[in-house]
């Protein structure tokens, strides 16, 4: 798991390191920690999926750490946040950012012990990621965020819904393994695995997807792929009308 802390600090650095690396050694948790000195320094750095956790202090010099949490929130809505503070003045703008939680300082081993347990938990059962190397960093993306997978001259393409593009070291076969279970998923020809959440339509024989992409449909599997598609649409949106009556 990849974790960044951004601070003006040092020493507030230096100390939640400190804590953060005490939990991983005690969980026999591997976690790589970045740090960053100012929201400048994390934005300059910052590709989307590349931290699961940023541990963000809110008043810095330069960039305030609520702004920059919201230029991240536009490129990467599954990052979790938390917010570092010595007030809790911002609480309201924090989580308007969808923060995970909000730690005053000095922040404690308890403290930091409790949220990153929360997020594995959440990690672990609430939302699924396809995990992969990329330019030597682990990167993390949300079934849900994946638009299409492709075996493309002897190389996997992983494309996002953020406009990312990524060259896993794994095979199309091995990295699309788990995914061809999910019923959001469908492989369209061979080397090709789509999302049928970002199906935009078909044309002849070729498959529209949201970001633009136009990918060839086996002629064979054409008509049952098109069925399959406007079934999984209709089965989301009742999906959909169902949660709507029973939260209305």
């Amino acid at each position: 798991m990849n974790i960044a802390l951004i601070d003006d600090m040092p020493q507030v650095l230096t100390h939640t390191r400190k804590l953060i690396q005490q939990f991983a050694d005690s969980s026999n948790i591997d976690f790589s920690i970045t740090c960053y000195s100012s929201s400048e320094e994390l934005l300059a750095d910052f590709t989307p999926h590349k931290y699961s956790i940023l541990f963000m202090d809110i008043y810095m010099d330069g960039l305030p750490g609520i702004e920059a949490a919201q230029q991240i929130r536009r490129q990467d809505e599954s990052c979790l946040i938390v917010f570092l503070t010595r007030s809790s003045d911002h609480l309201p703008q924090a989580f308007h950012c969808h923060a995970f939680d909000y730690l005053q300082k000095p922040v404690t081993q308890k403290d930091i012990s409790r949220v990153l347990q929360d997020a594995l938990r959440l990690m672990q059962t609430d939302i699924q990621y396809l995990e992969f190397t990329h330019n030597r960093q682990t990167v993390r993306i949300p079934h849900s965020e994946i638009i299409s997978i492709l075996s493309d001259d002897h190389r996997t393409v992983v494309t996002d819904n953020k406009g990312g593009r990524y060259d896993p070291l794994i095979s199309f076969s091995k990295l699309t393994a788990d995914l061809e279970n999910e019923s959001r998923f469908r492989q369209i020809n061979r080397g090709i695995l789509v999302n049928m959440d970002y199906i935009s339509g078909f044309d002849s024989n070729l498959c529209i997807l949201s970001n633009g992409q136009k990918l060839p449909v086996s002629t064979r599997r054409l008509s049952r792929i098109r069925q399959q598609w406007e079934d999984y649409t209709f089965a989301s949106i009742r999906h959909k009308m169902a949660e709507r009556r029973l939260h209305s």
